[in-house]
């Protein structure tokens, strides 16, 4: 069978076609700006994964200084979270550290650093019975 030019074109194209139409529509060119974009985000995750790194090292040393809030443990939400009903005035000074004012009326009171703050209350056998956040 001979073909002429035309129909050799013509099946070049319908190939063509049919080969595009198999990867999705994506060209050689295409797949391989995407592998590059790839690697660039691959690239990025690193350098990033590189500067959390950097940061939390960098934070950890940080908190051996003294600041404020270390005096003032109180101020940690997450000391406020640690306490558990039955605890001694000890565990709870351990945690919360020395109280603002103390009252003693029907039971003993703590206030955190003082009325307008956080409290806790023990009962008449020194244990904590509850709580109230600053």
């Amino acid at each position: 069978m001979k073909l002429n030019r035309r129909g050799v074109v013509f099946a070049l194209l319908v190939f063509s076609i049919a080969v595009l139409g198999a990867q999705g529509g994506r060209g050689a060119d295409e797949t391989a700006d995407l592998g590059t974009r790839v690697a660039a985000l691959e690239k990025t995750v690193a350098d990033l994964k590189a500067r959390v790194a950097v940061l939390e090292k960098s934070s950890s040393g940080s908190k051996a200084e003294a600041s404020p809030k270390s005096q003032e443990p109180w101020r940690e939400k997450s000391n406020w979270r640690a306490l558990l009903k039955g605890m001694t005035k000890e565990e709870v000074k351990k945690v919360l550290g020395d109280p603002g004012k103390i009252s003693n009326l029907s039971s003993e009171v703590w206030y955190y650093p003082s009325g307008l703050g956080g409290s806790v209350a023990f009962d008449s056998s020194g244990k904590l019975t509850g709580w109230s956040e600053p």
